[in-house]
């Protein structure tokens, strides 16, 4: 598997290195210079939010719930369309570099960094349980891990998002004829049990549909759009495709294909789905370091940003045992936490103090209450879309 990883990431390395020369400003480097075109932005956006995790997760959940079990995924792409007709356009408008500069400007500088931080953290735990995701698919050894980590590094710091968005359509294509191939081989059939939806399925759709509408890596790759048509149209399409690989790896499942059974196909689908995760993940944290922290556009820190990010999360990966539990905690808070905000300045046109405070207090003490993620979480969206609403109709 080390063998096949090795090539694959060399691979990548080729197709980026043409690029290297579109990436001397800021803007080249993270938003590919906002000259990414709707094909490009539709499978960057779809590799992107597919993601080995998400694979894995499915896998899990397919298990457990049978066909229902897709539906976590299906919500994704459900998001990134509602996204096209709803904020993508308003997104590209703004002429931003990440997803907190978005909202610097209605912010005190304390809230801000605060925002930026948090996002940041988040990405560093991402990449980080992603790159643990590869050391198990691949059964690799800490030195291993971080040769592999190293080559996904390199190939990122050459083009920075023109390498990522022309890679990611390589890794999508993979994925999805791997799937294909995987489909017609001749193999065991898997009897999807029959259980139906309970309210932890309900609320981890509800989580994905809400990230794909509002999160960090995929106003990256609108920011990096040509144009507001052109976000609109990579984010529909980008969730016809997300739907598309949803009712293929189903099918795949439904042909026996496991993580349990691992073959040299079922690591390169899963291995690209990983990649295509990580350095967009790469990209998007270190434009917040950058732009919202540092605020720098200095090519040298803007590397050494990267560096230090990778190595941080190979390190978290390696050494934190328990890193799934905190990240799902964790990622549920923070997508509360920017939601609201985002939705009022998109809405209003300025952030309400509210919708930056009220939200994660209510999360905190329902959670205090019922020691459980899924009522925290729903409390506060309902509770932050009841106000939304209300503020719209009576504002």
């Amino acid at each position: 598997m080390f063998e096949i990883a090795t090539v694959f990431l060399l691979l990548m390395w080729v197709i980026s290195f043409p690029f290297s020369k579109k990436t001397s400003t800021k803007e080249g480097f993270f938003v590919s210079s906002r000259k990414m075109g709707a094909l490009t932005l539709s499978f960057t956006l779809a590799a992107t939010t597919i993601g080995g995790s998400a694979i894995v997760v499915s896998l899990k959940l397919i298990e457990r719930y049978g066909i229902w079990g897709i539906m976590m995924d299906i919500f994704g792409g459900l998001g990134l369309i509602l996204l096209s007709f709803t904020l993508s356009k308003k997104v590209r408008k703004t002429n931003s570099l990440t997803l907190p500069s978005i909202l610097k400007n209605q912010l005190t500088k304390t809230e801000y960094r605060i925002i930026a931080i948090a996002l940041i953290i988040a990405e560093v735990c991402w990449i980080a349980l992603s790159i643990k995701g590869i050391q198990i698919a691949g059964h690799f050894s800490p030195i291993e891990t971080a040769f592999i980590t190293f080559l996904i590094l390199a190939y990122s710091l050459i083009g920075g998002q023109w390498s990522v968005s022309k890679t990611d359509i390589v890794q999508f294509l993979l994925i999805i004829l791997g799937l294909g191939f995987y489909i017609f081989e001749p193999g065991k059939s898997f009897n999807f049990p029959q259980k139906l939806p309970d309210f932890y399925l309900v609320y981890l759709c509800t989580l994905m549909l809400l990230s794909h509408i509002i999160g960090p890596d995929i106003y990256s790759k609108l920011l990096s759009a040509k144009d507001e048509e052109t976000a609109q149209k990579g984010s529909f399409f980008s969730g016809i495709l997300k739907i598309f690989f949803s009712i293929l790896l189903l099918f795949a499942i439904k042909k026996g294909f496991s993580i349990q059974n691992i073959n040299a196909l079922i690591f390169l689908i899963i291995f690209s789905a990983i990649v295509s995760s990580i350095d967009s993940m790469l990209i998007t944290s270190s434009s917040i370091v950058c732009e919202d922290i540092l605020e720098t556009d200095k090519r040298f820190f803007i590397k050494i940003t990267v560096i230090v990010i990778s190595v941080l999360s190979f390190l978290l990966a390696i050494y934190t045992p328990n890193i799934v539990s905190l990240l799902s905690s964790g990622y549920t808070v923070l997508l509360i936490a920017i939601t609201f905000p985002v939705l009022s300045f998109f809405l209003f046109n300025n952030i309400k103090p509210f919708f930056v405070i009220t939200p994660p207090v209510i999360f905190a003490i329902v959670f205090l209450l019922t020691k459980s993620n899924q009522y925290s979480f729903f409390a506060s969206i309902i509770f932050g879309g009841l106000s939304l609403a209300y503020t719209k109709v009576y504002s």
